[in-house]
């Protein structure tokens, strides 16, 4: 009996080193760095959900009870974490948190909704290849850690990963160098990084998060129309009611971009690729 016990706790724990490693994010740009480095022995769990807005966003208790066994939290400075991991910390002190943001260097947060909750910088570092390249050594060297005997995996991952950004990076900044010092126009301030990072200037219509009365609207529409925009970027996480009045008065249309799905490398291309065409300039 001892021995079938004891060849019995030898299979579960066989078992358990060959189980993924079990993680947690709180975007879900963040999943596509830690899968594309961890590949199948990683178990991604994004907390925002698919939809939901990043700064209104509130983790239920189902939420916290999801993460119990999860090796490690990945964050990245988005509004909600800033009351959500305080009370994660709390409630599982055994879980290892890691900023994938840290060290990054900061953009101030100039007409963002959630300045003050956020420090005083914009917190879409996301949008930004070169950040994403330096989050992505982060994942890398937090994963050899935690499971070292896949080491050799990880890092192989990893630099296929960077590869793809750094060769991302060159194919935007190529795609965008005849629109340096161009405007673009968005209702969100989600692109900060993307424009400082290619020559840009990000014009934001709902400074704050709130909607702006009709005489902002019309210095909109006039800047729009003096800077040659011919389109207005919108999020699918806000309503898109002053970028369609804004683009019905220039002649030009609403284009939605998600800086918060999953695959944020196609989200980047698509997003040089509308900047790139829809500037009149």
């Amino acid at each position: 009996m001892g021995r079938i016990l004891f060849f019995a706790g030898l299979f579960a724990s066989m078992a358990a080193v060959g189980e993924p490693l079990r993680v947690a994010v709180s975007i879900a740009p963040e999943a596509y760095l830690v899968e594309g480095i961890g590949g199948r022995d990683v178990d991604v769990m994004t907390v925002l959900r698919v939809g939901a807005n990043a700064a209104t966003f509130s983790p239920s208790p189902s939420t916290l009870r999801a993460l119990e066994g999860r090796a490690v939290y990945f964050s990245i400075g988005v509004p909600f974490e800033h009351a959500w991991l305080p009370a994660l910390r709390k409630a599982l002190p055994a879980l290892r948190i890691v900023a994938l943001d840290a060290g990054l260097p900061r953009l101030e947060a100039v007409a963002h909704a959630h300045a003050s909750h956020a420090h005083g910088y914009d917190p879409h570092v996301w949008t930004s290849p070169t950040n994403l390249r330096r989050m992505a050594e982060r994942v890398r060297d937090t994963l050899v850690v935690l499971r070292p005997a896949d080491a050799e995996t990880f890092r192989r991952n990893w630099r296929h990963l960077d590869d793809s950004l750094q060769a991302l990076d060159t194919a935007l900044r190529a795609r965008l160098k005849a629109k340096r010092g161009a405007a673009f126009m968005v209702l969100h301030p989600a692109w900060g990084y993307f424009a400082r990072d290619y020559g840009l200037r990000q014009v934001v219509i709902e400074p704050f998060g709130k909607q702006v009365g009709p005489r902002r609207l019309m210095r909109l529409i006039q800047l729009a129309r003096r800077e040659h925009i011919g389109a207005v970027f919108a999020q699918p996480q806000f309503s898109d009611r002053q970028a369609r009045l804004i683009a019905e008065a220039i002649g030009g249309r609403v284009v939605k971009l998600d800086p918060l799905a999953r695959d944020i490398a196609a989200t980047l291309r698509r997003a040089a690729k509308a900047f790139a065409t829809e500037s009149r300039r």
